[in-house]
């Protein structure tokens, strides 16, 4: 685990290690930040990523300069389905139970006991 801040959402910790890149990866014509840019934050549907071995979701948040207006930073994330699982077996109140992460579309995301998950692993 590993202890992330978000500007304007606090601390959160998340499954790592942590990846920090400064790669030539060209984030302007991916949707998460696309709608980062319309909406101040992102969220994507689930997706394949690149390489076609998992199946995740994205999240960008992004500040912007309280002058200008200007986009200063962004952030973003990758969550696999599998990883979000991981995160909430061990939350689960009871044997029975399931825990289920839900999008605003409704879309079952995952859930502790890979019933419904979007992806067949």
């Amino acid at each position: 685990w590993a202890s992330v801040s978000v500007p304007k959402l606090g601390s959160i910790d998340v499954p790592g290690p942590i990846s920090l890149s400064t790669s030539t990866y060209n984030s302007v014509g991916k949707i998460w930040y696309i709608q980062l840019l319309r909406d101040n934050v992102s969220w994507t549907e689930p997706y394949v990523f690149t390489g076609g071995a998992d199946i995740g979701i994205s999240a960008g948040v992004g500040t912007k300069d309280k002058v200008t207006g200007a986009w200063t930073s962004v952030v973003a994330a990758d969550f696999t389905t599998r990883s979000l699982r991981n995160f909430l077996v061990p939350m689960k109140p009871t044997a029975n139970s399931n825990i289920l992460i839900i999008n605003q579309k409704g879309t079952v995301i995952t859930g502790s006991n890979n019933v419904s998950d979007v992806t067949n692993s």
